[in-house]
């Protein structure tokens, strides 16, 4: 059977793509099985950087909730939303461990998971790190 050059260009690329994402998953995979907790360094992390996070603004909604300007307003509102922004994230956070005994299978679905809700993760990260931000900017001009 014969191809016509774009059909056969169109194959190769389909299936450098299937390739590539099987390499990705043997390697997340890999990667989740031999780590102690469970999840990926980068789960790991961001769970570390978004407890921190929120545990910050925890403090700080408390200690602006006293104040009435506008500057506490907007700080004490970009604290909650960074705490609601926090705990969505966590909330997805928690899908990306192995839940019971560590196995190839279960390091392969949580390699799954990570990969489906990277988009959802890698956008939920941003929005903290763009709240933070904030936080800064709204802190930094108190103290001019």
């Amino acid at each position: 059977m014969v191809l016509d050059p774009w059909t056969a260009m169109g194959l190769a690329g389909n299936i450098v793509q299937f390739v590539d994402f099987g390499c990705k998953l043997i390697s997340e995979t890999r990667t989740i099985y031999k780590s102690k907790a469970g999840a990926s360094e980068r789960t790991r992390n961001l769970e570390t950087i978004t407890a921190d996070l929120e545990q910050l603004c925890d403090g700080l909604a408390i200690s602006v909730s006293r104040g009435t300007t506008m500057v506490d307003e907007n700080l004490r509102r970009i604290a909650f939303e960074c705490q609601e922004v926090a705990k969505e994230l966590r909330t997805v956070l928690l899908t990306l461990h192995i839940d019971g005994k560590e196995t190839v299978w279960s390091s392969f679905i949580v390699a799954v998971q990570e990969i489906w809700t990277k988009d959802r993760v890698t956008s939920l990260a941003s929005r903290l790190d763009a709240l933070q931000g904030q936080l800064n900017t709204h802190i930094l001009s108190t103290l001019l």
